[in-house]
């Protein structure tokens, strides 16, 4: 008899539920609350470096203050190596690809470079990147004998100045600290982005229908001025996660997942704290007055000369 298959692209709601019941057989830590999120359908961001009390506080003239956020970051990172990622039978490209023939895209992509040249938020343009974010992957169905499937490859130099590439201090030494963003992990979630001017936009940055937008701003009022810059680096440029990473099918099903990654770096007036909250927007991501992380955290800088 044949293994009965589970289609994570069936939004028929009984599939829904047979296709938690099966993942709870599989994976039962997560039923438990301490598998890849406790979110179910409320995905939770998370960020590194992680923080005491979500508080980031070093000295630029002492490199010891910030040698454990640096380290930190570093190790998050090395799954992300492109070295890790070599295997066909493991890894795929799975984005899109910007080709030279499109025209009409190309003369696009040139505007919008110019005008994130103009307004400084993104280090790099989508028209320098051959990748672009595009829609889910469909992977097939999922059977109960747990055959495995591949993950999408991630590439770390996407993350610009907040790679570790050209800076191994990742920013921390110039007083200019990055923070990485992931979304907690979710089985079977399809993250849906926001419909175009429901949500604050990025400066020079283009709406993009393939993308969970990240925006990173003061948590009260008081912040706002003291925030002297904000840089946002991920797949092509963009500051969203993108949907062509989505829906993930389990560590057994996909051992080797590697979340999309957004890397932000923030420029903050020096001898003062500053408290940001960074957000996700999308049609299915809710926010909690009871749990800070759900949709959303908060980070407080407090960095000395």
């Amino acid at each position: 008899m044949a293994p009965a298959a589970i289609n994570l692209f069936n939004e028929d709601p009984r599939q829904r539920l047979e296709l938690l019941g099966l993942f709870s057989s599989m994976e039962p830590e997560l039923a438990q609350g301490g598998g890849e999120s406790r979110y179910l359908y409320n995905p939770g961001l998370t960020q590194v470096p992680r923080a005491l009390k979500t508080e980031v506080t070093f000295s630029i003239s002492d490199p010891k203050s910030y040698e454990e956020y640096v380290s930190s970051i570093s190790k998050f990172l090395e799954k992300y190596n492109s070295s890790k990622q070599l295997d066909p039978e493991i890894f795929k490209d799975c984005s899109a690809k910007y080709t030279i023939n499109d025209r009409k895209g190309e003369k696009k992509r040139k505007m919008t470079a110019q005008k994130n040249l103009l307004s400084g938020q993104l280090a790099k343009s989508a028209f320098n990147f051959p990748d672009k974010p595009t829609t889910y992957r469909d992977l097939g169905p999922i059977t109960e004998d747990g055959g495995q499937k591949t993950s999408c490859r991630f590439d770390r130099s996407w993350l610009g100045n907040c790679s570790g590439l050209q800076d191994s201090t990742f920013g921390f030494k110039d007083g200019k600290p990055c923070v990485i963003i992931k979304m907690n992990r979710i089985l079977g979630f399809k993250p849906k982005p926001p419909q175009n001017g429901t949500f604050p936009e990025i400066p020079g940055v283009p709406y993009n229908p393939y993308v969970i937008p990240i925006i990173c701003a003061g948590k009260k009022e008081d912040d706002q001025p003291k925030i002297l810059d904000v840089e946002y680096f991920g797949m092509a440029g963009i500051a969203g996660f993108p949907l062509n990473y989505y829906p993930y099918y389990g560590r057994l099903i996909q051992p080797y997942y590697l979340q999309p990654l957004i890397a932000v770096q923030f420029n903050v007036t020096m001898g003062t704290e500053v408290r940001i909250e960074c957000k996700a927007f999308g049609e299915n991501i809710n926010y909690s007055d009871k749990d800070r992380f759900q949709g959303r955290f908060d980070i407080k800088f407090d960095i000395k000369s």
